[in-house]
């Protein structure tokens, strides 16, 4: 499959109720529980990768190659994918120890 030169048609910025970053960033911890207790009220399905994980900053990485193709069409969102990467990937370097493989 060969890469698109941007987003698909189809493809939209999402409404801005929607942005996952439309709240104070530094509190990462209170945004990360509000979304999960979203999804739990909604009775809605997620995933949390955490930097422990060997293979979270790869997933996190190839998301953002995503956004990056295929949308949302959202420069600060863009920002945040690549800001937690790169947070993950600090992370992990500071604390090899604690680095596994998924149980």
């Amino acid at each position: 499959m060969e890469p698109r030169s941007g987003p698909p048609a189809d493809i939209r910025p999402a409404p801005k109720q929607l942005m996952l970053f439309d709240d104070d960033d530094s509190d990462i911890v209170g945004r990360s529980a509000r979304m999960a207790q979203e999804c739990i009220d909604a009775d809605e399905p997620f995933f949390v990768l955490r930097a422990k994980d060997i293979f979270a900053v790869m997933v996190v990485y190839k998301y953002q190659q995503l956004v990056d193709e295929y949308g949302p069409l959202d420069t600060e969102f863009h920002m945040h994918v690549a800001d937690a990467a790169e947070e993950m990937r600090e992370w992990q370097m500071a604390n090899p120890e604690r680095v596994k493989y998924p149980d």
